[in-house]
């Protein structure tokens, strides 16, 4: 029960959270990109701290310049994760934009296909009927003439 109460406020936030996000993603692509434009060339910036990933410890020592090639690379290979998940998250939102409102155009067109379709059985009904009149009025006119042309010939 608690969880789907959660979930239900996750959902609720979940504009807030995508905006969090794409700033987060924006901030570290202009941190990113203020580092590479900073450094001289061939000089490598030690980090205070080397980060730990789910409780692992580095083994080597802190501030070799391995660790801080690697680290270094790291770095621009998680900015590079960044920039590239922002993008296809753009591209997301673009392309789920799009399916909506051609979902939304296709739900229109149908419907005017099915107003069309119903009023194509209505005209086509009225001109059978209308067919229909003329002939009757046709074959009155024809006893109509062959009355009166009776009535000629009796006087």
């Amino acid at each position: 029960m608690s969880l789907r109460a959660r979930d239900k406020g996750e959902q609720a936030q979940k504009t807030l959270y995508d905006a969090y996000t794409r700033l987060a993603d924006r901030a570290a692509f202009a941190h990113a990109q203020a580092n590479e434009n900073m450094k001289p060339a061939g000089v490598i910036e030690e980090p205070a701290t080397v980060p730990s990933i789910k409780g692992i410890t580095p083994k080597a020592s802190v501030g070799t310049a391995s660790n801080m090639e690697t680290f270094a690379q790291i770095q621009k290979d998680l900015s590079v994760a960044q920039r590239s998940r922002g993008t296809l998250q753009s591209r997301l939102h673009d392309v789920s934009d799009n399916l909506q409102r051609s979902n939304l155009q296709a739900a229109i067109d149908k419907k005017r296909l099915d107003e069309l379709a119903s009023e194509k059985v209505a005209l086509a009904r009225r001109l059978r009927d209308r067919d229909e009149e003329l002939r009757g009025k046709a074959k009155l006119l024809e006893v109509g003439v062959a009355i009166s042309g009776l009535r000629r010939a009796k006087k």
